[in-house]
């Protein structure tokens, strides 16, 4: 009996009876059936406080399906309907249109509601790529819109705005920890550094915390080096000048609810290599900012740079760390690219959303299939390839929306809250409300 599960003991006549929910699923219980408590353990406190801590009681859903549900990455306005209020996601976006829902089996269905919503709440992190005029810089400024604007109601719930991140040149001495000195003066690991970078490795421990760099040149300045290795010496401290602004003011915050810092290294004398060095320098600045809000990261056009140093360089570790803590971080990060082959594996492994706008390149097909969930045959590729702008595929394994339970012959029964599982979305985003300024130029 289902009740065994939870007491041994047999039920006398005399004792009301409870029905049981199974311990396997109680998704479709309703609140009022669920009461596990026998007539004795009713009258025991402790037994209520049990049964609390296994999240079986007051509720049909389980402590897993309701951290489910509140954190889920994407809901559909029939999923949200269908939540109980308490486990909602308390803000929201929206994303677009969920035109179809695509099954394992081939098999389609459209949303009786098309509208997709994006959870602003809780962290996550995804990947859209797709070739130029494919619509991809317009759904991460939709995502973004759906972040930093609260309370405007066409585009969703928003509370509480984020703060955000779009990976500014010329930082101020002051904000910089050795870490980032070392990282600009091309210092790497200390296993194999010459004496003279083992000097300042040691004047960089001594001043700990209290790091400066005019306290950095002053201890340099007191040490004696020979002539071979004062001149490798001017040349790391020449390319580390190229990067202080060693006149800057009262520094301000930089991050702050509700604003967008963007960091543009167009430069044609910094390449790859060097912005992911300093790309990664900005990024830790962020994490360690304190602004009482969550954090979306944004890695714009991020071919040009993940591939610096064959894939292996700090910034890609510190975005693969970045996604493996994004939970206890409050960060959400968004990787666009034009070209996914360039996207470490781990990473796109680590995506909780894949956003696939219009390609036609076989080989970024195979890559992105391998590393996605979702059941991807030929078929959804000649789905990609015929997009049209703004249209693309979704990915979400995570993400909530009601199907259609079919029975033994196949035919639709009833329809049922689930996640998206191995499913793929055609999804169309909306339109922006902010002005538009990474449109095509045209002549006429």
């Amino acid at each position: 009996m289902a009740g065994q599960w939870y007491s041994k003991r047999t039920i006398s006549r005399e004792e009301p009876s409870v029905s049981l929910p199974s311990p396997v699923s109680t998704r479709t219980a309703s609140p009022e059936d669920v009461n596990p408590l026998s007539a004795e353990d009713a009258l025991i406190p402790a037994a209520l406080e049990e049964l609390e801590l296994l999240g079986l009681a007051g509720s049909h859903l389980t402590l897993g399906e309701d951290h489910e549900h509140k954190t889920a990455p994407l809901i559909t306005r029939e999923a949200y309907l269908l939540t109980e209020p308490t486990h909602r996601p308390s803000q929201y976006g929206v994303l677009g249109a969920a035109l179809s829902v695509h099954e394992q089996n081939g098999k389609s269905d459209s949303p009786r509601d098309p509208r997709l919503y994006i959870n602003t709440n809780a962290p996550l992190s995804a990947i859209v790529c797709g070739v130029q005029g494919s619509g991809k810089s317009h759904t991460v400024s939709v995502l973004l819109e759906n972040m930093l604007i609260p309370r405007h109601a066409p585009i969703g719930n928003g509370e509480k705005a984020l703060s955000g991140l779009v990976l500014h040149f010329g930082e101020a001495g002051a904000e910089l920890d050795a870490e980032a000195f070392l990282s600009m003066m091309a210092v790497g690991s200390s296993d194999s550094a010459p004496l003279y970078v083992q000097t300042i490795l040691s004047i960089l421990r001594d001043l700990g915390e209290k790091f400066t760099y005019s306290k950095f040149q002053r201890e340099l300045d007191d040490r004696k080096f020979n002539p071979a290795q004062r001149a490798g010496l001017e040349q790391r401290m020449a390319l580390l000048k190229g990067f202080i602004d060693t006149k800057a003011g009262h520094r301000k915050k930089r991050f702050a609810a509700g604003q967008l810092t963007i960091i543009d290294l167009s430069d044609p004398f910094i390449d790859p290599a060097a912005a992911c060095g300093l790309f990664e320098i900005v990024i830790r600045q962020f994490v360690r900012a304190h602004v009482g809000t969550g954090k979306v990261l944004v890695v714009d056009e991020a071919h040009k740079y993940l591939a610096a140093n064959k894939g292996n360089s700090r910034l890609t570790k510190a975005l693969l760390s970045l996604t493996r803590q994004q939970r206890h971080m409050a960060m959400r990060v968004l990787i666009s690219t034009q070209e996914p082959t360039v996207v470490p594996p781990v990473l796109l492994d680590l995506c909780s959303v894949a956003i696939l706008h219009r390609f036609s390149s076989p080989s970024w097909w195979d890559h992105v299939a391998k590393h996605v969930s979702a059941n991807l045959s030929d078929e959804a590729f000649d789905q990609i390839v015929k997009l049209r702008t703004g249209e693309a595929i979704v990915l979400a394994p995570s993400g909530l929306g009601v199907f259609a339970r079919r029975d033994a012959d196949g035919a639709p029964a009833a329809r049922e809250l689930g996640q998206f599982g191995r499913r793929y979305l055609l999804v169309k985003t909306r339109q922006r409300v902010t002005t538009d300024g990474g449109a095509s130029v045209l002549v006429v």
